[in-house]
């Protein structure tokens, strides 16, 4: 088994073309994630240097280092997640080389939109940093899934981990696939915003028979759905923006 070597990894991204790079970690996740959306022009950019030159980012590697900074709430604390930022890595770059039964590209390609929108909508890296720690770990990735679906794990991890994409995804022949491809690619998934009628939309991301046939069975797999409307009836009202689910008058009160 190949095990995680951040600095052979490393070594190999010197010989990278840069493109340019980013005076702040912020500024660099939010164009990766634009690169991601077709929005930006594609190529590789530095990240060493948002990140200090210190015994840390020497032992655990520049990825590491920037997951911790990302997950820390106080930057004193970075230092007491670096190894397990470490392991978390590894296990993502392991995982490939064996098979999983727990995989589901819905699951993968739903967290993508959803960090989309917390990055570069409510400024919330942390949070996008949760939506795909949350994904790896109920759709593990592993040797037997499919390209595109490779591919769609690979990508989701870019703004966060870009040496370990790179590598991964083949940087300077090949960069990270975008997300509209990847979507086109699934083209028995549909991603949709859904929402309450007076509340928010978030993104969910069902099979296209079902938005087609009867999506209320559907919905109720959902478990903030399900809290919500228990065995109450509601209709649905589709706008350009999203499905939104509507309760009658006196379910609200």
């Amino acid at each position: 088994m190949i095990r995680y070597n951040p600095h052979s990894i490393r070594k190999q991204a010197a010989k990278w073309p840069v493109l340019f790079y980013k005076s702040s970690i912020e500024q660099d996740i939010s164009f990766r994630t634009l690169q991601l959306w077709e929005k930006a022009e594609q190529g590789w950019l530095e990240p060493v240097c948002n990140h200090p030159k210190n015994s840390d980012f020497d032992e655990y590697g520049p990825d590491a280092v920037r997951i911790a900074q990302i997950a820390s709430s106080r930057i004193d604390k970075t230092e007491n997640l670096l190894e397990s930022s470490f392991k978390w890595l590894a296990g993502y770059f392991v995982s490939f080389q064996s098979p999983t039964n727990t995989f589901s590209s819905a699951i993968w390609l739903e967290a993508a939109y959803q960090i989309h929108d917390f990055i570069l909508l409510r400024q919330n890296i942390r949070t996008a940093l949760t939506t795909l720690k949350k994904a790896y770990k109920i759709s593990r990735p592993g040797s037997n899934i499919s390209n595109e679906e490779k591919n769609l794990v690979i990508s989701c991890l870019y703004p966060f981990a870009p040496y370990l994409t790179g590598y991964l995804a083949g940087i300077p022949e090949r960069f990270p696939v975008s997300i509209p491809a990847l979507s086109r690619a699934f083209s028995d998934l549909a991603p949709v915003k859904i929402g309450f009628e007076h509340g928010g939309l978030a993104w969910h991301v069902f099979r296209r028979i079902e938005l087609e046939e009867n999506l209320k069975p559907v919905l109720r797999k959902i478990k903030w759905v399900r809290s919500a409307t228990a065995d109450r009836d509601f209709e649905l009202k589709y706008e350009p923006e999203g499905i939104r689910i509507c309760l009658p008058q006196s379910n609200l009160q």
